[in-house]
């Protein structure tokens, strides 16, 4: 069901720090292409940048979110996973092996950078099924982004991933006398990005989203995701979070609309993006059933078991979940009948 864009979408702040005017505007246009889910140029635009300068540490380091970013977009953790943590790892031997910063400043970049970069190393691992070093990549993540802090009181958007460990943690350990109230702690963390004038608001909404959706706090939810589908209409990964609040708002008629466009998109996307159009089936298939539209509900199953999708995207964790779904409720519509 969920698709979190959890910890790690510095980019947006990039922009707005460590950067000459020429490269500032080069990255604004990268988050634009990033936010229109537009992959391709982002790369190209970051790749032209390292062709004259391959030891641009902020191109790297926006290298690297632009990649995390179309995975988490399209769910293929499985798929891309093992090759993006090498990616990360040969980009960390660059920066601990050549990078020895020189002032404050720089220190605190690279702290943060090489912070962010463990906390998508964890992010993977954890998508992978590999905790234990998954978790240590965490911590390692939490420490260095924490020392980037102290040296820079104004460094807000630590908040962001300091915040998301101290949620996750405070939950999976919550039976611990001593975690008690850390994850609320958490969310007031994320809560400071969310409402400030950080450009990475817009991804500490998405996180807190699904924060309050495990909560089964969904008006919350709701209300967080409204302003961000109001600047992006066709962004699919808030659109998916929209059809999927509406669903369990019990707001059907709303669902089936979201998910209709969901998959209108979804399909025009190269290349098509199967989490989110299986996705949208499932929902539109939930709701015709909780409405009780059972003709109309089996069209619609027969419509999506007919979907050609690849033996690789059948891998993807939710995109078996949702085919599983909609086999089962295939069968059970046809008793109705």
């Amino acid at each position: 069901m969920t698709k979190k864009i959890i910890p790690i979408i510095f980019i947006l702040w990039i922009q707005n720090a460590f950067s000459d005017l020429a490269f500032d505007t080069c990255m604004d246009i990268v988050v634009s292409n990033l936010l229109n889910q537009q992959y391709a140029k982002a790369y190209e635009r970051v790749e032209n940048v390292l062709e004259s300068d391959p030891d641009n540490i902020d191109a790297l380091f926006m290298r690297l979110n632009a990649i995390q970013i179309e995975i988490m977009d399209y769910e293929s953790y499985v798929l891309d996973g093992e090759k993006f943590v090498r990616t990360l790892d040969s980009t960390l031997t660059f920066f601990e092996k050549f990078i020895h910063p020189a002032d404050v400043d720089d220190q605190v970049k690279y702290l943060f950078y090489t912070g962010t970069i463990y906390g998508m190393r964890s992010l993977i691992l954890a998508k992978l099924g590999e905790w234990i070093p998954a978790v240590k990549n965490a911590r390692t993540s939490v420490k260095l982004i924490k020392e980037a802090r102290d040296l820079d009181t104004t460094l807000y958007e630590a908040f962001y991933g300091i915040g998301l460990y101290d949620y996750y943690v405070g939950v999976n350990l919550k039976w611990i006398p001593f975690m008690k109230g850390r994850a609320r702690k958490g969310i007031r963390k994320i809560k400071k990005v969310v409402h400030s004038t950080s450009p990475l608001s817009y991804m500490a909404r998405n996180s807190l989203s699904w924060i309050y959706i495990e909560k089964e706090e969904y008006s919350k939810a709701d209300a967080l995701v409204s302003p961000v589908l109001a600047k992006y209409p066709d962004n699919t990964i808030y659109l998916r979070i929209r059809a999927r609040l509406a669903l369990l708002l019990d707001n059907y008629e709303d669902a089936i609309i979201h998910g209709r466009r969901l998959i209108q998109l979804s399909y025009a996307r190269n290349p098509v993006n199967w989490s989110d159009l299986v996705d949208a089936y499932q929902i539109i298939v939930a709701s015709l059933d909780a409405m009780g539209k059972n003709e109309e509900c089996l069209r619609i199953i027969n419509e999506a078991l007919s979907l050609k999708v690849p033996v690789s995207a059948k891998k993807i964790e939710y995109v078996q979940k949702h085919l599983n779904f909609i086999t089962i409720k295939k069968k059970e519509i046809e008793k109705k009948l």
